[in-house]
């Protein structure tokens, strides 16, 4: 049986946000991306956040999120944006 990711909103913190920022990424770049009907992948790699958020912003720029989640907690972007356009 195939679960559904639902996401509404994110929990931003300083550390999120610095790293966020170097890439040129903003929380309303995610917020556009989870409008936009992204993809959500379980991340693989050991170590790093639990789902991958695929998707574009409004200007059409490709960006992958990985963070971490919980069932009762808000999802914790870590600020890494693996390709864009």
């Amino acid at each position: 049986m195939r679960s559904r990711t639902i996401v509404l909103s994110f929990e931003f913190d300083e550390g999120n946000l610095e790293k966020l920022h170097k890439r040129n990424v903003g929380p309303d770049d995610i917020y556009e991306i989870l409008r936009n009907k992204p993809a959500f992948i379980p991340n693989k790699k050991a170590g790093a956040g639990t789902l991958k958020m695929v998707g574009s912003n409004r200007s059409g720029r490709k960006i992958t999120v990985i963070f971490f989640t919980d069932e009762y907690h808000m999802p914790e972007p870590m600020g890494q944006v693996l390709h864009k356009q």
